[in-house]
């Protein structure tokens, strides 16, 4: 965890957001796993605090002086130059200069070496997805189907879940987070249901199970003659059912 954390607070984050567009274009840098749009569900993360858009080194690398006793050989292996920590993205160019960020900031601010497996774009869930076949860290974006974290923190974080990216399951704080999420499921109360959700978000902030991006923004338009047009969040596209023609 120690690493992981490391990576998070390493990591140049307005150096990747300018890259995207910027904050106005792009969004802002990310808490965790559950966004601000989700109302209930979403309390900022305390924690992380010494959290620096272009990185501190200070944090980064008192972790890592850390992780010397408490995991050393998975400090071993994130500082040798011959093996380093893997990061899974798609090829493309933007992706590669995203990498030479990547690169720059966690040698700068923490000592680690990061290396990069660029995956064709087409194949590239089916290799990320494979406990098998992913490396040590993967990309990957996640939007909530409707507007409760059920479909956000489950799916990202237990093995049975749609998308779980972290691989988490071997982690001895896996079985109280995964007791925990089974049975907010069921929670008739919603404020009290919101509140857990919350919680196990920084439940898995806490052991850096994702390292958070960004809270991203998309831009929409449509001509001067439609009526009724708004972006449905929970169907990630127009209220097709509100949409009219103005004369």
């Amino acid at each position: 965890v120690e690493v992981r954390r490391a990576v998070y607070f390493a990591k140049d984050s307005a150096g990747l957001l300018q890259l995207a567009g910027g904050a106005a274009f792009s969004g802002d840098p990310a808490d965790g796993a559950i966004k601000p749009l989700m109302g209930l569900d979403y309390k900022k993360v305390t924690g992380l605090e010494d959290f620096k858009p272009a990185g501190n080194a200070k944090a980064a690398k008192a972790l890592m002086e850390k992780a010397k006793t408490t995991c050393p050989a998975e400090y071993a292996k994130a500082t040798d130059p011959k093996r380093g920590l893997v990061f899974d993205t798609a090829d493309s160019e933007t992706n590669k200069k995203s990498a030479a960020i990547w690169i720059d900031s966690m040698m700068k601010n923490a000592g680690i070496v990061m290396k990069f497996n660029f995956i064709e774009p087409g194949s590239y869930y089916a290799v990320v997805l494979d406990a098998t076949k992913q490396s040590d860290i993967s990309a990957g974006g996640w939007a909530p189907d409707w507007a409760n974290a059920s479909t956000v923190i489950p799916e990202l974080f237990t093995q049975e879940g749609g998308f779980p990216m972290s691989q988490n399951w071997g982690d001895p704080a896996y079985a109280e987070f995964k007791q925990r999420s089974d049975a907010n499921l069921s929670e008739p109360d919603r404020k009290k249901q919101g509140a857990e959700w919350a919680a196990l978000n920084k439940y898995a902030m806490d052991q850096m199970w994702v390292i958070p991006g960004t809270f991203s923004k998309t831009q929409e338009i449509w001509g001067s003659k439609i009526g009724g047009a708004f972006f449905w969040e929970p169907q990630g596209a127009l209220s097709f059912g509100d949409l009219y023609l103005k004369k």
